[in-house]
């Protein structure tokens, strides 16, 4: 034990990061079987995230699954709940998806039933969570494994869902079993009735949060709180309330400047200078020094910089800032790629309205609609898609783009309201305008396309 204990002060004393992972790497070999040997695995994971090595921390987390031993448990559910932070903050929901669901596996797998097991844990899917909601079953688990589907549940846009949980959770009869949970639970909350448009119930909890939880020091409360004000802020900004919006933003900036928040909300602010018209400005701060980004932002600097393009007139060179974005940053390995849809819709439109180039601005606007369904871009490339159909003649595809949009927008996505709106007020156009002798509402049996549309 005193070697081990020598160990930790060397550690403590060295300066270079990667001496403390030799360090650690030494005491996880000499000492397997100990619960120090599975702190320094905690550490290692730590330095890893703090260093941006993603890569390391997955190599890490999977070789202490294969240890297989209760003493790594908090260990590898640490390195999974590291995975699914990056990737969804990154944009990159699938990929996000995968570790949460291995999470959720390992906590109903180790006796977390209250009475009979309702699954087996490898049998965890969407779906079947939402079979025990709509069967109330719900209640054999303990809180945690509840909490972690309710991440899956988001995942999938199951907004109603995931709000169902959060609430059984914040009513939970042994307010003890849930007392540390609470804080990111609440956050939770916010966050769902944000995704699902609920904007004024999102301020409710999010204030409520801050309220409760913002002079805590807890290390899990201290981590929430950026994201708690990113959040807030985001959804003033949703609701118009500019000024609320930037005076959040600026506060994370002066509050939390080293953490990935601050540099999200100076890209909040550069977004508002672009809504102003303030391009020239805002040139001028991309081209200064004034900020310092982590390469992880780099594909959102390079997206403002050919809004300020478009903004100033100079197409080509937005052209060629967004050719060049898909080009450093397709890979999703390496960006974030919620921001993919929106930069090859704009592309599309460049192409469209400056370059009359409409083969290639119709394949931009299909691979958002097709890869990115979920998107607000979808929406509006759909529209574009419909036109392009009905400009080509190709009607009966345009009258399949419309049934997809309608398919969408009842599955809840409600991206497709405009677009939905859209393809039908413009089919019936164009069937009506066939026979200019009668009109639709005094024969619905003008053309049997057009009565269609009233029931796309």
């Amino acid at each position: 034990m005193f070697i081990l204990l020598g160990l930790f002060l060397q550690i403590k004393e060295v300066e270079n990061w990667q001496d403390s992972i030799s360090t650690y790497l030494e005491i996880i070999q000499n000492y397997p079987d100990s619960t120090i040997a599975a702190e320094a695995y905690l550490k290692m994971i730590d330095i890893y995230t703090a260093a941006g090595d993603i890569d390391s921390v997955e190599i890490i987390t999977d070789r202490i699954k294969k240890k297989d031993k209760g003493i790594y448990r908090e260990a590898y559910r640490h390195g999974l709940s590291v995975l699914y932070n990056y990737y969804q903050d990154m944009g990159q929901r699938d990929k996000a998806g995968e570790f949460i669901r291995k999470l959720a596996r390992d906590y109903c797998g180790v006796s977390n039933y209250r009475s009979t097991q309702v699954y087996r844990p490898e049998e965890i899917s969407v779906e079947k969570i939402k079979e025990l909601i709509d069967e109330e079953k719900m209640k054999h688990l303990t809180p945690q494994p509840l909490f972690l589907m309710s991440f899956l549940l988001a995942l999938d846009s199951s907004y109603t869902k995931t709000e169902y949980i959060l609430l059984e959770l914040k009513s939970w009869p042994d307010s003890q079993a849930v007392k540390g949970m609470m804080p990111d639970v609440s956050y939770q909350l916010a966050n769902v009735y944000y995704q699902s448009e609920k904007y004024y119930y999102a301020i409710d909890e999010l204030k409520t949060w801050l309220g409760k939880y913002d002079t805590l020091d807890e290390p899990e409360v201290v981590q929430l709180k950026p994201k708690t004000r990113y959040l807030l802020a985001k959804t003033y900004e949703k609701i118009q309330y500019y000024g609320d919006a930037l005076l959040i933003y600026q506060c994370i900036i002066d509050s939390f400047p080293k953490l990935p928040e601050s540099q999200k909300a100076i890209i909040k602010i550069m977004e508002f200078y672009l809504k102003a018209g303030q391009y020239d400005i805002l040139e001028r701060q991309l081209q200064s020094s004034q900020y310092q980004f982590d390469s992880s932002y780099f594909s959102d600097i390079s997206l403002i910089r050919a809004k300020v393009y478009i903004g100033q007139n100079r197409y080509e060179k937005a052209r060629a800032e967004l050719e060049s974005w898909i080009s450093k940053y397709n890979s999703v390995e390496i960006t974030r790629n919620d921001l993919k849809p929106e930069v090859l819709y704009l592309l599309g439109i460049i192409l469209e309205k400056h370059y009359k180039s409409y083969s290639e601005a119709f394949d931009k606007y299909s691979e958002v609609f097709e890869n990115y369904p979920n998107s607000e871009w979808a929406g509006k490339a759909a529209k574009k898609i419909i036109v392009f159909r009905i400009l080509a003649k190709q009607v009966d595809k345009a009258v399949e783009v419309t049934e997809e949009v309608k398919k969408r927008l009842y599955k809840s996505s409600e991206v497709y309201k405009n677009a939905y709106a859209y393809g039908v007020l413009s089919l019936f156009e164009y069937y009506t305008s066939l026979d200019q002798k009668k009109t639709p509402l005094a024969n619905n049996s003008l053309n049997p396309l057009a009565s269609r549309i009233f029931t796309i």
